[in-house]
């Protein structure tokens, strides 16, 4: 009955659409009530908006009346599906169709009794916006819907068990196949457990006290709720709708049944918390709104609500203000490309790559031990998150390989293993040894993680991938863009380091490893690295780890430029099969390298000419340098200082592309006692000999 009334209501929703097929459509208009307050009724054949909501239905009856549990919130899923047309300017008429389930059990001493039943309704309803008491230029406005529907339900019981018995429930809590009234010791009894499937018709079981009645029912829904009108065709809504039901036949308890079973006499009714959207088809070219005068003017996609010449569809940025100098995608220029456009940067040519605050002027010195002081600082005695928020990054800080993930929707991730609190710390070195390695911070459970795809097949190819190199026993999993984590298989990542058989790859992977602490860290300085990776360990330490490289030399260009944003002490880690190596251990490769770079006889491109030059090394020490030599050196003005890989931080003088105003520099420290003072060479960020330096430029 519910399907035949819902077909007449939609039909009649949909009489525009045959009118307008019928008559000239250049005057067909949506209403938009944003527009005009002199408006009062829309034009005719207005085309209805489709309208989605989902949310919790619940059922409020005779069975598990006054439980605690019943709350609106504890119900089934429910859907709804609707087509709002409008009427006038504070009233839409709505067909609709919905389903959903609803179920109640309840147990006690004296009655036992439980449902089921799946719904589906449908009807129309008129929704008023109080459009009479509010500002014509609202986002947000109130809801009362009123209207008319049939339900058709189908209600289940479960009184019996897979194998048949029947449930008998006794007064110590217990059910068993047997009445208590029997007289059986409890010894001689079954004891039975409810398997919640519901599988006896409701109305069948009842037939012989309630007779055959019908398995639908009017009901009158009344909903409140808001509304927010996003743009001119999406809106969203949060609601909660009370069916009233001339019916009490749902859960089968009727005033006229005896007992303890007895309704009270009071309709059985349902309650739906929902929330959804609503989008209005209208095509753009036939689209129109409403002047000052209430007359209408055409609205389309080709507009340009900005004024910037860029047509809203293809504007990246739309709301430039007005007057600003706009690019081909109608984006302000930002001529150095620090991510602040010139309209509000008050230093448009800052230099490239530098670090720049909230304002787009160059970080200063001070602003950079401000991050160094709060990245170390546990006791959070220097500074505020605020502070050290307002302190930004160029995207071209860091030159290490970044790999496009996306941000708005869910991945497909091969888990690993998964630990309580922390991982082993003999397992620490293994992880890192996976590429694409991610670890999770899952509601007290560490969750490790390889690869990020847009599909459970690309997810599953990985698995099998790490199969073969000895890594099994995984499981994929569903990580959203907030780092919660579910299983998409139901299996369990079986963590055992001795069966992973990554001791017979010759790979080496290299990592920069940020920071140790025993302590919990400022993890806000960590944004603008990428990839970070952070592991807690059962040895009381947590490490921070960024990028993944293939070659030591892209390692140590990403670690210099880590070391320059202030995140003194990073190093380069080199792991092979499962362990970390010495860096001397890889040491005599990385030489051949650079010896065959340096014997070739290929032209320098225009870049690596930029990034060759020279220094004056001023001295280096395994541990703190003497206060005094601090002094001299800070004397000199432009002095950097590099943690080699040996452990010794070495201090130079600032970097310059002639290897005559170096060597004049060493000249004239030589003269005022600073001794022991050479020239070196720099090639891409990396120390070099002065001579192999000498060479490069003269190519």
């Amino acid at each position: 009955m519910a399907r035949e009334l819902f077909g007449v209501i939609l039909l009649i929703a949909l009489l525009p659409y045959f009118g307008k097929a019928q008559q000239d459509t250049s005057l067909v208009t949506t209403y938009n009530p944003s527009y005009s307050s002199n408006y009062k009724s829309p034009p005719e054949r207005v085309p209805p908006t489709l309208k989605f909501e989902t949310g919790i239905l619940n059922y409020v009856g005779e069975i598990g009346k006054g439980y605690e549990l019943n709350s609106p919130f504890s119900g089934n899923y429910a859907f709804r599906l609707s087509f709002v047309q409008p009427v006038v300017r504070f009233l839409d008429f709505n067909a609709f169709v919905w389903t959903g389930r609803v179920s109640a059990n309840e147990r006690g001493i004296e009655r036992n009794l439980n449902f089921l039943s799946n719904l589906f309704a449908g009807g129309f309803s008129f929704t008023y916006n109080f459009d009479h008491f509010l500002k014509e230029d609202r986002i947000v406005e109130p809801l009362l819907d009123v209207g008319f529907q049939v339900i058709d339900f189908n209600s289940k019981t479960d009184v019996i068990d897979e194998f048949g018995n029947t449930y008998n429930y006794w007064s110590d809590g217990s059910i068993r196949n047997v009445p208590e009234s029997s007289g059986l010791p409890v010894d001689e009894t079954v004891r039975l457990q409810r398997d919640y499937v519901y599988e006896t018709d409701l109305r069948t079981s009842l037939e012989s006290e309630l007779g055959r009645y019908d398995n639908n029912a009017l009901s009158i829904p009344v909903t409140i709720g808001a509304q927010m009108n996003m743009t001119t065709r999406w809106k969203a809504r949060v609601s909660a709708t009370y069916h009233y039901m001339f019916s009490d036949y749902i859960d089968g308890v009727t005033p006229t049944r005896s007992g303890v079973n007895q309704g009270d006499g009071a309709n059985d009714a349902l309650v739906y918390i929902s929330a959804g959207i609503q989008y209005n088809f209208t095509k753009g070219d036939d689209s129109r709104g409403l002047d000052d005068d209430g007359e209408f003017y055409p609205l389309d996609d080709f507009e340009d609500s900005d004024n910037d010449g860029v047509w809203d569809f293809e504007d990246d940025c739309m709301g430039t203000p007005e007057g600003v100098e706009i690019d081909l995608r109608g984006c302000p220029l930002d001529d150095d490309d620090d991510n602040f456009p010139n309209f509000r940067d008050e230093e448009i040519n800052s230099p490239f790559g530098v670090p720049v605050n909230t304002l787009g002027v160059a970080l200063t010195e001070a602003d950079i031990d401000l991050i160094y002081a709060n990245f170390y600082d546990s006791a959070g005695l220097y500074g505020d998150d605020e502070s050290m928020y307002n302190i930004l990054y160029s995207e071209t800080v860091i030159k290490t390989e970044r790999k496009a993930e996306p941000i708005d929707k869910v991945s497909y991730q091969v888990e690993l293993a998964r630990f309580e609190e922390s991982v082993p710390s003999s397992a620490v070195n293994t992880i890192l040894t996976v590429p694409d390695v991610k670890v999770y911070d899952n509601n007290g459970q560490v969750i490790v993680t390889a690869g990020s795809y847009g599909s459970i097949d690309a997810a599953k190819n990985r698995q099998k991938e790490l199969s073969r190199k000895g890594i099994s026993a995984t499981d994929i999993v569903k990580v959203t863009p907030d780092g919660q984590v579910s299983s998409v298989t139901g299996g369990t990542a079986e963590f055992d380091v001795n069966e992973w058989k990554l001791n017979e790859s010759k790979d080496i992977i290299y990592r920069v490893q940020v920071g140790a602490f025993t302590q919990e860290a400022n993890e806000l300085v960590f944004q603008y690295l990428p990839n970070v990776i952070k592991l807690t360990s059962d040895d009381g330490y947590t490490r921070y780890f960024t990028g993944t490289f293939n070659g030591y030399k892209k390692a140590a260009e990403a670690k210099i430029n880590i070391l320059q944003l202030g995140f003194e002490g990073a190093f380069v880690v080199a792991l092979q099969g499962g362990k970390k190596i010495p860096l001397s251990s890889v040491g005599t490769s990385l030489l051949e390298e650079r010896r065959q770079f340096l014997e070739t006889q290929e032209s320098l491109t225009e870049n690596q000419k930029n990034n060759l030059g020279f220094r004056v090394q001023l001295g280096s020490f395994k541990k703190q340098p003497p206060t005094e030599a601090l002094e001299r050196f800070m004397e000199i003005g432009d002095i950097e200082s590099r943690k080699g890989d040996d452990g010794y931080v070495r201090y130079f003088t600032k970097f310059t592309r002639s290897f005559e105003e170096a060597n004049e520099l060493k000249k004239e420290l030589l003269g005022k006692g600073y001794n022991g003072v050479f020239v070196v060479g720099e090639f891409n960020g990396e120390i070099i000999k002065a001579k192999d330096a000498i060479e490069l430029l003269n190519r």
